[in-house]
């Protein structure tokens, strides 16, 4: 009897985590201690989540394009020097929400919304606006989400929407916008992406940043998109975009792929991405619908999911509490990574999965948490980033330090021989075969508990299945 209470309390846990690396990054200590079920967690992620407190650190642009036209050389140099500045100071703010218990789920929707309608924004105000956009709506309606996105300056600028002109149009948006924002590859003609383009003619920006159309620019004549003629607006191109039930069952599927399993379960997916159409396009329902189904515990879908490298570094972030002396000594682990947000490699976002495994980072993976403990690890950054360091003096500057007490203090409580089943459940997703139990001890220190909590968890941070979530 008690041996199948404490199976029961273990598979719970385990659930517990799997959900909190998927909805979030990653348990911390508190939320360990404070979520005894499932339910509790679910109904916290959900509840604080409602919250949201806008990026407001950079102030709203009034200069005019004859403002700028009239800089000398020297002062444009700094007005890009300053604007690259405030991009990199918005992702770092940003990258700092990652690491707290509050709004876990709201920012790991941010992210998934940030690859999915992926933007690299040129100037820090727009980089603001289109994080914010992105994190206000993460849980409301896509719809609205897509067209906020869609005449955001960042990606209006991003995507040349600005040079979309009816004597010339631009396609780029219009392509985008299809391929990879809602119906998917092959369920769309060049037809519609021409005519499509067609609707967006006109669109532009005003100071300060204001969405306009402008009608002088935009083509009046019928249109004929997805079989249908008429003289459409931008507007109303997306709003037919989103009467297809295509584009619910494509964005349904990248939502499993990012947050259940990069196999996709095509019914599921299908069932899903109907009660998503349904619901029009409720993000929050679709969330609640899979994370409060059995089957996304499953075995098959724990552990099986490669950590990007915002998940890797905000996991160890908050499960041990690191400090840093500065914001950048946290950003360069993610720029040696891959994954910078703010500056996803192109509009397809990043490529997630295997991709993040790439032989020039899979060392600096497998030693992050060393080095964020403060010991030194040499790296062989890719050439752009290893000049950075070097000019920002970041390798001899930064320093980073964790803070044991919490961590130690859960496990020294607990029996001696109960504590690698319980630290390897909190920080291992998949299962560890129960072979390599004695390897890992034989790398231990056992002269007083204390020491074999440090080590051990060490030791298993090293393991590649740290890696998986």
């Amino acid at each position: 009897m008690l041996k199948e209470v404490f199976y029961t309390m273990i598979t719970e846990k385990k659930k517990i985590n799997h959900l909190l690396w998927r909805a979030g990054f990653g348990p911390s200590v508190s939320q360990l201690q404070e979520f005894t079920s499932k339910e509790i967690a679910l109904q916290t992620l959900f509840r604080d989540s409602k919250n949201y407190s806008p990026i407001n650190i950079i102030p709203e642009e009034n200069h005019t394009r004859e403002d700028v036209m009239n800089l000398s050389k020297e002062e444009m140099k700094g007005m890009r020097q300053e604007t690259r500045r405030q991009v990199r100071d918005v992702s770092e703010t940003w990258v700092k929400l990652l690491f707290k218990d509050e709004n876990a789920l709201r920012e790991k929707m941010s992210l998934f919304w940030h690859g999915h309608l992926a933007c690299r924004p040129q100037a820090g105000y727009h980089a603001q606006q289109y994080a914010n956009i992105i994190r206000n709506h993460a849980l409301g309606n896509f719809g609205n989400l897509l067209t906020e996105v869609s005449k955001s300056p960042a990606m209006m600028k991003y995507l040349d929407s600005i040079k979309n002109k009816k004597d010339s149009p631009n396609e780029n948006f219009a392509r985008e916008l299809m391929e990879l924002f809602t119906l998917g590859n092959g369920n769309y003609s060049e037809q519609d992406v021409k005519n499509a383009a067609r609707a967006f003619t006109g669109w532009s920006i005003v100071p300060p940043d204001q969405f306009v159309v402008r009608t002088a620019q935009h083509d009046e004549g019928d249109k004929e998109v997805f079989g249908i003629k008429g003289d459409f607006s931008g507007d109303e191109v997306i709003q037919m975009i989103l009467e297809k039930k295509q584009t619910a069952l494509h964005v349904t599927s990248n939502i499993y792929k990012f947050f259940v399993n990069e196999k996709v379960n095509e019914k599921r997916v299908n069932d899903l991405a109907i009660s998503f159409y349904e619901s029009g396009y409720n993000i929050e329902k679709l969330m609640k619908e899979i994370f409060y189904s059995e089957w996304f515990y499953d075995e098959e879908n724990i552990g099986v999911k490669i950590k990007s490298p915002i998940e890797l570094l905000a996991g160890i972030v908050r499960t041990f509490k690191i400090s840093a002396n500065s914001s950048r000594s946290l950003q360069i682990p993610l720029k040696v990574m891959g994954q910078e947000l703010l500056y996803p490699p192109n509009v397809a976002g990043w490529p997630g999965g295997k991709n993040w495994m790439d032989g020039s980072s899979l060392m600096y993976r497998l030693n992050l948490a060393d080095s964020m403990f403060g010991k030194n690890y040499e790296v062989s950054a890719k050439s752009d980033v290893e000049e950075m360091m070097h000019k920002d003096n970041i390798i001899k500057d930064s320093k980073t330090e964790a803070d044991w007490n919490q961590f130690i203090q859960m496990f020294a409580s607990k029996p001696e021989d109960k504590i690698f089943e319980s630290m390897s459940l909190f920080l291992i997703q998949p299962t560890l075969l129960k072979a390599k139990q004695s390897d890992i001890d034989s790398f231990t220190t056992k002269n007083t508990k204390q020491n074999y909590i440090l080590s051990l968890a060490e030791q298993l941070l090293l393991m590649p299945e740290y890696q998986m979530c």
